[in-house]
């Protein structure tokens, strides 16, 4: 067997990375308009319509095609936050390329009730072999309505409701009430409490709309709305 020349071996070795990593490489390199970091709630039929998402090529190739845009939380299914918004486009090495998804809806079949660890990336159409997508991680709190058809088991009470002054909690069934927590519209928590059995006072807070979760010892979540008057 032949010796390549040792005048060769530098260049060889120079050459291996860049004809083994030559290809597209696509980074979501920004988020605006959608619950990111740092972490954020995100309320269930809440529809959000303005959500802009920036894709880099920080690879070494061009590519021209179609992008779409997946998500994944806890319960890992994989949902698309984007679908081909703007057609066909050409990403050369280093050029960003902005896209305003369709309005996105946070559902229970995606997305468990509470913290969710959520991972998002891009996956270009029709890419050639070795295009690399990478991955974006957040947090997301989510917070899931149930209604009437609550188990008796972990049945639940706010009263009054609309209140001014006061509220209390009843709870009835077989698992007792471990903690209540309240959040405003814009999802910041403003009341945590693992004493259920007495009454919140209300009167300095803001009127509007609060969002109340109940957590019992089952582990079971019930959410109730609360209008403060």
């Amino acid at each position: 067997m032949k010796r390549l020349p040792h005048c060769l071996l530098p260049l060889l070795v120079f050459l291996l990375p860049v004809i083994g990593f030559s290809q597209a490489r696509f980074t979501i390199t920004a988020i605006q308009g959608f619950p990111w970091l740092p972490a954020d709630t995100a309320y269930e039929g809440t529809v959000y319509d303005s959500i802009l998402v920036t894709i880099t090529n920080t690879g070494s190739q061009s590519f021209t095609g179609e992008m779409d845009i997946l998500i994944q939380a806890n319960p890992g299914i994989t949902d698309t936050l984007l679908l081909d918004s703007n057609g066909t486009a050409t990403y050369a090495p280093g050029v960003s390329i902005s896209f305003r998804s369709q309005p996105y809806v946070f559902t229970t079949t995606h997305f468990d009730g509470g913290d969710n660890i959520i991972v998002v990336w891009p996956q270009a159409r029709f890419a050639p072999p070795g295009t690399m997508n990478d991955t974006l991680t957040g947090e997301i709190y989510f917070i899931t309505f149930l209604g009437t058809g609550d188990s008796p088991a972990t049945a639940f009470e706010v009263y009054p409701n609309p209140a001014s002054q006061y509220l209390g909690f009843r709870s009835e069934g077989k698992s007792s009430l471990k903690q209540v927590r309240i959040y405003d519209i814009s999802g910041q928590l403003v009341f945590r409490s693992s004493r259920t059995d007495g009454l919140l006072y209300l009167k300095d807070w803001e009127p509007g709309l609060y969002f109340i979760e109940a957590t019992f010892h089952d582990g079971k979540k019930l959410m109730r709305k609360l209008i403060k008057y």
